[in-house]
């Protein structure tokens, strides 16, 4: 009897959806990428953090914490993770064409890149818990509500943290992409025309080992910690105590962009009567597509893709729907349906702000 493997499954199941696809090549593409994903997982070192969370092995709790954080947040089907090679901070060459950003330390081309912590107790009510019937499920459900703050606050990171603000951050996209005159990465910056404060923006992210991922770090699972200090007395109202089942969960991570030229920003979009809700909004189509332009060339380890929020979103599929444009929607290599603009992946990541200042 012929045992498959693991990755041969994978890659059969997506070439099996063929006949109900009306791009059978796309699905061939994505079955090869997952295939070659999973071979390649044992011995590369910069991995999506559902296959971290493998390695820790099916009884950790942090990888739990992990595949329930990958379940909820989009941004982590495409974002890579390394681990740091100098403790919580990660040493890595980065392409400059002048100083580095504010809030990297930068040595003779080598910019050093911080992690950030972001760490709390889940307090649950035990009394509750108990008149729920079931205490471990009451409770898990509980745990995983604060452990979503926790994630929020990590996608938050991702675009707009500022170690210089809060040094407990690490250094978000927004950190390097923030003037359109800066000689670096202002020319990745495209300006859609709002002139106001009620702007979001549109990123464009290509991860990969040579060009930008996440940090965890050094020695750590992933950078999860969790521990489960079990029932505890805590004090409440006008001296009053009652009785808490107490977890504490706590994420380090961090953002390293070695080559700048594959995020670009799309800054600007104006949200309100005078951009995207008024008589002539910006091409939200036509400025996607001068993104992908811009970034120098797609390569088969990258894994791109779009971050809008929903605002802005909506609007995308109005000007879609209107002007008969493509974007589709095709089953992607984690069996979930996913619209892209040629073959980009189109994620909706809600802590996109629309209440941005003017980029300049």
């Amino acid at each position: 009897m012929t045992i498959k493997s693991e990755q041969t499954v994978a890659a059969e199941n997506l070439r099996r959806q063929k006949a109900a696809s009306t791009d059978p090549d796309r699905l061939e593409r994505e079955a090869q990428r997952e295939e070659k994903r999973m071979n390649d997982m044992e011995t590369k070192e910069c991995l999506l953090l559902s296959d971290w969370a493998a390695r820790l092995g099916p009884e950790s709790k942090e990888a739990a914490l992990i595949n329930y954080a990958v379940s909820v947040n989009p941004l982590l089907d495409d974002m890579l993770f390394k681990e740091c090679n100098a403790k919580s901070a990660h040493e890595a060459p980065m392409r400059v064409t002048s100083a580095a950003p504010t809030g990297l330390r930068d040595t003779a081309g080598v910019a050093r890149w911080d992690t950030g912590c972001i760490e709390g107790y889940s307090e649950v009510d035990k009394k509750l818990a108990d008149q729920a019937g079931d205490q471990v499920k009451f409770r898990l459900s509980e745990d995983m509500a604060f452990w979503e703050g926790i994630n929020q606050e990590m996608q938050r990171q991702v675009f707009y943290g500022d170690a210089i603000k809060n040094p407990a951050d690490f250094m978000g996209l927004s950190s390097f992409f923030n003037s359109i005159t800066e000689v670096r990465c202002g020319a990745n910056i495209m300006d859609a025309g709002g002139t106001a404060s009620a702007n979001t923006s549109i990123w464009l992210a290509a991860w990969s080992p040579r060009t930008g991922y996440g940090l965890f770090p050094q020695g750590s699972k992933a950078g999860i910690n969790f521990v489960d200090h079990g029932e505890r007395e805590m004090p409440g109202k006008d001296g009053e105590k009652w009785a808490a089942l107490l977890s504490w969960m706590q994420w380090k991570s961090g953002l390293c962009i070695p080559d700048w030229r594959y995020f670009v920003r799309i800054a600007n979009v104006d949200i309100t009567e005078a951009g995207l809700a008024g008589p002539t909004p910006p091409d939200l189509i036509g400025w996607m597509r001068k993104a992908i332009d811009q970034i120098p060339k797609r390569v088969d380890d990258m894994r791109v893709a779009f971050y809008i929020n929903r605002t802005a979103r909506h609007w995308l599929d109005v000007q879609a729907m209107k002007q008969e444009l493509p974007i589709i929607t095709l089953q992607s290599s984690d069996g979930n349906l996913v619209d892209t603009l040629d073959e980009i992946p189109i994620r909706i990541i809600d802590v996109l702000q629309n209440d941005e200042p003017r980029v300049v």
